[in-house]
Order: structure tokens, then sequence, then C-alpha cells
């Protein structure tokens, strides 16, 4: 990859979707959209040992220098300010030392340039398969106003970091913890205008990706330990004659990627965008998806995250 691809700040989501802010704090945001790939692993020895720090090494060969300004452990009481010099440092701390037997449970970093609600951004989420049957999480978020593309190198380099259990990319809804509920209702708004719009609730949803997927979007994920439990072989996905001729499948030893064509798309029904490569996807891997989430805010009190959740089916009701 070059070093001019990388800097790429086309405006290639039209319109763009604007952040929403706390009304009497303009600097806290409540919700955004960016293009976001959130990974739910297997193996979580093995991601605690090498796969995280080698996916983070990906991540950050990819953002430009000085995007990244922060960064956390669970281990750490209060943000530290980040340059480049410290970036090894972070891949070193995010890898388990080979004197610890197990994975350390609910270790989590982050790396971020926005500590409330992050445009640009890596977490991790560590879990001890011995005390927990949930599966660790990776989120990698890029600013919206990136080139799309970006994201499927990282997807790539996912694949070929360790085992993975699911996983999916595109753009996407990123929440401030600290307001969930507001930040579900936006979502919420959000997701009657766009369609191709995912919603991730890694909290829940890490208890359930081990089951299926959690989702359909542009760039779906799908490993061997997941696709067993579903009774689904994975030759199956890369022998399947696809409709759409920009829907591929790409495989690195026991993970699955499928595309949904060239470019991601946020599915806006203002412009008749049907997503169809999204539906393709969606209704042939149908039978794979996980449990559907129980969102929070309007979704709750609409009763509406199944009929979300499947949306891209052809058997969904709208959201």
């Amino acid at each position: 990859m070059t070093h001019e691809l990388h800097r790429s700040f086309r405006q290639h989501l039209h319109p763009p979707i604007c952040a929403v802010t706390v009304p009497t704090d303009p600097s806290t945001t409540i919700a955004r959209v960016e293009l976001s790939l959130t990974l739910y692993l297997a193996d979580p020895a093995h991601w605690a040992r090498t796969g995280a720090a080698r996916l983070l090494r990906s991540f950050l060969a990819l953002v430009p220098t000085g995007f990244l300004t922060l960064f956390r452990t669970s281990l750490t009481p209060r943000w530290l300010s980040l340059d480049s010099s410290r970036e090894q440092e972070l891949a070193d701390l995010l890898s388990l030392p080979w004197a610890e037997g197990a994975p350390r449970h609910l270790f989590r970093m982050e790396v971020v340039d926005d500590p409330h609600c992050a445009s640009c951004g890596f977490t991790y989420t560590e879990i001890d398969p011995a005390r927990s049957e949930c599966a660790p999480v990776i989120e990698l978020t890029l600013p919206q106003e990136f080139d799309p593309g970006h994201l499927l190198p990282l997807a790539r380099a996912a694949l070929e970091a360790g085992p993975l259990g699911s996983g999916i990319g595109g753009y996407a809804v990123r929440m401030n913890q600290a307001y969930l509920a507001d930040a579900f209702d936006l979502g919420w708004a959000w997701s009657r205008r766009f369609v191709g719009l995912d919603i991730q609730f890694p909290e829940q949803m890490a208890w359930r990706a081990t089951r299926g997927l959690p989702g359909t979007n542009w760039l779906t994920l799908l490993g061997r330990p997941v696709a067993e439990a579903a009774g689904f072989e994975l030759q199956r996905a890369e022998e399947h004659p696809w409709v759409d001729p920009f829907v591929r499948v790409e495989r690195a030893d026991d993970n699955l990627l499928i595309v949904a064509g060239e470019a991601p798309t946020t599915g806006d029904r203002h412009f008749f965008d049907e997503a169809g490569a999204y539906r393709e996807v969606a209704e042939t891997t149908r039978a794979l998806l996980a449990p559907a989430p129980d969102f929070l805010g309007r979704f709750r009190d609409e009763r509406g995250s199944e009929a979300w959740f499947r949306r891209l089916t052809r058997r969904a009701t709208t959201a």
C-alpha cells in the first residue's frame, strides 16, 4: 500500500452523515457514522499472545501520523498521550507475556482520536475462555472521509492474524458509552433512511456471535468455529454462484471474507439505493445469522431490533 493511498480525503460518502454532540457540550459526541470493522474472535489465547498486536500494527500502518492521539488500557487510570514514538510500546502492551498462562480476562486497550466516541480508533477486549463463553472483540474505526477501500486491507489483515468467529465491516454507527440510550435513538433515526448502515452492540453480540453472524454489510467475515456450529461448509461459499458480479469471496486458512460489491454503501432510501449486493449476501447467509440483539432507546420502545437485524433479507419488514 502506498503512502499516498491512505491520505485520500475525497468526500466519498454522499451526503455525509454528521456526528451528533451533546447540546450543552459540543465537544462531546453522542454518536457518529464512520467506516468500521467489528471482529468477534475465536481462540482467545492466540489473539492475546500475537493476533491482536499483529492487527494493531496493520492498523497503525494504515492511519496517517497524528490521527491517533490518545490511548489507555484497563490497567491505566487515565488516558495517555500518543505519538509515533510510542506505537511499538502499544503492541508490546497488547501482547500477553509468555510467562502468563491465560488471557487477561476483560483486559481492554483503546487507541483513539476522541475519548468519547472515536472517529478513528482501535479497541480490543480480551477474554479468558475459562471464565466466560463470550468472544473477545476488536473494533476498528476509520473516518467516513477516508477512501472506503482502506477497510478491505484491514479485513484481509484480520483474516491472516488469527482464527475468527465472525465479523462485519462497512459504514456503521459508533456510540458514546456514556450516552448509549441517546446513541441508539440516533441509530434508529438514521436506520429509517440508511438501510446499509450497520449498528453493533458488542456488549451483547459478543455472547451471540459465537453462534452466528453479527449481521451483513459490505464485509461479512465467517470463521470455521461459527461455520461448523451452524453446520456450514466454508467451501460452499467459495463455490457459490453470485448473481451480482461484484460480490466476491476470499479465504485465508479457516477464515472467510465476503465482499458485497465494489464499495460500501449506506443504502440511502432518499436516493433509491436498494443495496442490492448487501441483500444478496444477506439472503444467502440468512441461516447463519446469530440471534438478534436487543437494542436500547427507540429500538426497544418500538420493539424493532429483530426487524432491523433482518432488514436486508427478503422476509424482513422495515425496521
